[in-house]
């Protein structure tokens, strides 16, 4: 039943490169806007072991942009929704799904294994930051994603590192944080220069973070790719 569900990308990727999405392991941490569709798109690629991380439920105003906001899941625990609709796309997918916020205290409880790739879809700066330690000091690639709010439009979204960011209040916030942690480099995040919309309140609209967190999907996948083409190698940086 496998290979039937993803007939579709064996066409584009072969059986050897399909295989290699079978093996590969993802950590996902956080499964808002751009996290669900992060999760969605990584499980419709094939990728055989996912650890989805959230430490929140779904809420009614998640209902305008998160993919597994529902009326009929309001309330529950979003990794324990995400799971559930994950499983119903692969049922052979391998999903960890842990109920807690990521910190420096618990981040190598949290990680109890290797993964391939890392996925930070979080917007709390001191949990990107432990990710963000955690990924260097492992040599394990890693995407974090800057913020996606008061944005009507998807233009200028773009991957660099976070030393070269410029104009997004949360990458700015990460990137002087990440400087006090002696880090100046060697982060690869998903940003946007554009200027966002004014406003103290932070506004989001359906199509900015879903296209986010299908850039993240898309870039995860590909580098997983390569690195298969490079006999397995573990690269230090994404490309």
């Amino acid at each position: 039943m496998k290979m039937e569900i993803f007939a579709r990308n064996l066409i584009l990727l072969g059986e050897e490169g399909q295989d290699y999405l079978f093996s590969a392991r993802v950590a996902l941490f956080g499964l808002g806007g751009v996290g669900s569709y992060v999760a969605e798109a990584l499980t419709r690629a094939g990728i055989g072991e996912i650890l989805l991380v959230d430490h929140d439920i779904v809420e009614m105003s998640n209902l305008n942009r998160q993919l597994f906001a529902l009326h009929s899941s309001l309330g529950q625990d979003k990794v324990a929704v995400a799971r559930e609709r994950l499983k119903d796309i692969n049922p052979e997918l391998v999903i960890s799904a842990k109920k807690v916020k990521c910190s420096a205290e618990n981040i190598a409880t949290i990680m109890d294994k290797e993964y391939d790739f890392i996925v930070d879809a979080i917007d709390d700066v001191p949990g990107k930051i432990a990710l963000a330690k955690y990924a260097l000091t492992t040599k394990t690639p890693i995407i974090c994603s800057m913020g996606t709010a008061n944005r009507i439009s998807t233009k200028g979204f773009c991957f660099t590192d976070i030393s070269r960011t410029d104009g997004c209040p949360l990458a700015r916030s990460f990137r002087k944080k990440l400087r006090l942690e002696g880090i100046t480099e060697g982060i690869r995040v998903l940003y946007n220069p554009l200027p966002a919309l004014k406003g103290s309140s932070k506004g989001t609209i359906s199509y900015v973070p879903s296209l986010a967190g299908l850039l993240i999907a898309e870039e995860a996948v590909n580098y997983l790719l390569q690195r298969k083409d490079s006999n397995g190698e573990k690269k230090d940086k994404l490309l």
